[in-house]
């Protein structure tokens, strides 16, 4: 919401992707807004069938724009500061559109990020973007973790993105961005890292050291993370955008 709502003052239903949207719309509206509805986003496929976590290669994935608002270069940041050791046989891939005309940052941001990478050796590739669905879930279905390190505070509203990785068995490493609660709790499906602190690629890249250092059971994150991601499947979201509707008819 970027103040339109004065004029949807006829609407009978208001229907938003996330809680956190639904809040800014109700603020927008200076009340408690009985229009308004959830109805989030739903996948892009049916869950795939993937490898399995552990027959994985260790890898880490960040799918999307190549921007500012996105965090790729505090991602970057946060893997060059574990090191060599701690990173041991862990890669990254950074997989999306640099150039502006596509959403991207543009050169500029991509050297920024090539001058991190130089310290780092062949543990992080950037590759160029896929707009493929199959290729897409192929490039989810091998790795281990999806990181989204999205600094958008209001840039983003609801993080399909996310859903897709956990829908392939990823576990997601995503920062604390309110409209990632309705489907991540942090510890359950995935976790989660203030990108507001003054040392939020610290905070990152302690989340990740964890990770490497397998202090977690990313097996059991992962089927945790598929079967949350189930809820958010086709026909699970069309029965609530049904049922939504009818009410209103009802009333």
């Amino acid at each position: 919401p970027k103040g339109q709502m004065k004029f949807y003052h006829a609407a009978s239903r208001l229907q938003v992707p996330s809680q956190a949207i639904g809040r800014a719309v109700s603020e927008e509206l200076k009340d408690t807004d009985q229009r308004i509805r959830v109805q989030p986003y739903p996948l892009s496929w049916q869950i795939p069938e993937v490898k399995p976590l552990e027959s994985r290669s260790p890898s880490a994935l960040y799918l999307g724009r190549i921007h500012p608002e996105k965090g790729v270069l505090e991602l970057v940041k946060a893997w060059a500061k574990l090191g060599t050791e701690e990173r041991g046989i862990w890669k990254l891939r950074i997989r999306g559109p640099w150039r502006e005309e596509q959403g991207g940052g543009g050169q500029a941001y991509l050297r920024l990020i090539e001058k991190e990478m130089a310290g780092i050796g062949k543990s992080v590739s950037i590759l160029d973007p896929t707009y493929n669905q199959q290729e897409l879930i192929k490039e989810l279905g091998n790795a281990r973790i999806f990181i989204y390190p999205s600094l958008a505070e209001r840039g983003e509203t609801f993080g399909l993105a996310i859903l897709e990785a956990m829908s392939c068995g990823c576990v997601p490493v995503v920062s604390k961005l309110d409209c990632f609660r309705d489907f991540l709790e942090n510890g359950k499906q995935g976790f989660t890292f203030d990108h507001t602190d003054e040392n939020a690629v610290s905070a990152l890249a302690k989340i990740l050291s964890c990770v490497f250092s397998k202090q977690y059971d990313l097996s059991e994150l992962s089927e945790s993370a598929r079967r949350k991601a189930e809820l958010f499947e086709l026909e699970r979201v069309a029965s609530g955008y049904l049922e939504d509707f009818e009410e209103l008819l009802n009333s």
